[in-house]
């Protein structure tokens, strides 16, 4: 009985002292399994989750991945239960949308740093290749982002006239194009390149400007337009 109340003491003091590091010094100097750590003592009491910790990052590698991970293959995890599953991809979740949150008043979108910087978010959470569209006016001013599709882990179709009936619709003098790589780097394919050739030329005929097409592959991006890939009329 001493023994398991020390344990027990122990783990406790740790807990405590997790929650008390983190509210002086935030995750700066935290491992990603100590945040791990600290996470899981919210859904498991009074219980070491050090191992489950190290655990999840041994099965799934990173952090990043722990968060973007299924339901069903978190809980496959010994010792991992539906609410500590819920609560790891709610941090996920919550972090995609704090970032994106921050970006929706970032109306004009006027360099290519602020174009990666308002769409990386919106990739945080994709497991598969989707598509977006900016619309926008000669201002650079944002009208409207607009996911077009949304296709496989290797491939996304590029539906053109939905494109174009979402430029017409805003009235939109120019457009940004974004896709991404979920499980590679943010290089652009012949694909690619072909079919922003193609998307150039028929925007050209409702006087539309093609401003650049952004690869995303986790907080790495790669405009077509700074490699030189698009073509300049």
């Amino acid at each position: 009985m001493r023994g398991g109340y020390f344990i027990e003491n122990v783990h406790k003091e740790h807990r405590l002292r997790l929650r008390k590091r983190f509210c002086e010094e935030g995750l700066r100097s935290f491992e990603p399994h100590q945040v791990l750590e600290l996470l899981l003592t919210y859904a498991i009491p009074q219980k070491d989750v050090n191992p489950l910790a190290h655990d999840l990052l041994n099965t799934f590698g990173t952090i990043d991945k722990v968060f973007e991970a299924p339901q069903e293959k978190l809980i496959k995890v010994k010792g991992m239960g539906e609410y500590s599953a819920t609560l790891i991809r709610l941090a996920g979740a919550v972090s995609v949308y704090y970032k994106d949150s921050k970006n929706r008043d970032m109306q004009i979108l006027d360099s290519t740093e602020k174009l990666g910087e308002f769409l990386i978010p919106k990739f945080l959470d994709k497991t598969v290749e989707c598509s977006y569209l900016l619309s926008m006016d000669n201002r650079l001013n944002l009208l409207n982002c607009t996911m077009i599709s949304e296709g496989s882990v290797t491939e996304t179709p590029f539906p053109l006239r939905k494109v174009m009936d979402t430029l017409l619709n805003f009235r939109a003098t120019a457009a940004v194009i974004a896709h991404n790589h979920p499980n590679g780097f943010a290089l652009p394919s012949s694909t690619d390149r072909l079919m922003t050739q193609e998307l150039q030329d028929c925007l050209k005929k409702i006087e539309v400007e093609l401003l650049d097409h952004i690869i995303v592959s986790g907080s790495d991006f790669v405009s077509l337009r700074n490699s030189g890939m698009l073509n300049q009329y």
